[in-house]
């Protein structure tokens, strides 16, 4: 079976521009219908490791995924000890995903309180970039610094 990564590649764009884009390509290099391309996608995997601003790798931090065109929330982790995370089993309907990171009060002391951001480094959803995702792919390589 042909992986999904190697025929499409990791896209990351930005902006509904940018979502639009990708839906329209993958839907032509797919040769479906534009209902059919929007189905659901199952079973796709995101990857990375948050870390602080001088490299060292943060736990108990969680990460979230959200639907990149309703904004539905779609799945939770917390990065481990040594900062890597796995969001999985995540099914979006139009394979389209954004990722926001956030200080763990719960498992991080009080006095250690960093910023909330979406991938990579934005303030706000609409300025995430957007990361495509397909059934049985993960996408890889999604760190942040906070």
């Amino acid at each position: 079976m042909e992986s999904t990564r190697a025929r499409y590649g990791l896209v990351v764009l930005s902006g509904a521009a940018g979502m639009l884009l990708l839906l329209l390509a993958l839907t032509w290099a797919r040769g479906a219908s534009a209902s059919e391309q929007a189905g659901p996608g199952t079973g796709a995997a995101i990857t990375g490791e948050v870390t602080d601003g001088g490299g060292a790798p943060l736990s108990g931090i969680s990460v979230k995924a959200y639907d990149a065109v309703s904004y539905q929330f779609l799945g939770l982790t917390t990065s481990a000890g040594d900062g890597s995370y796995v969001l999985a089993n995540l099914s979006t309907p139009y394979n389209l995903v954004r990722v926001r990171f956030n200080h763990n009060q719960i498992s991080q002391p009080l006095n250690e309180s960093y910023v909330t951001q979406w991938y990579p480094a934005a303030d706000h959803f609409l300025d995430s970039e957007v990361i495509a995702v397909t059934n049985g792919m993960t996408a890889t390589g999604i760190d942040v610094s906070l």
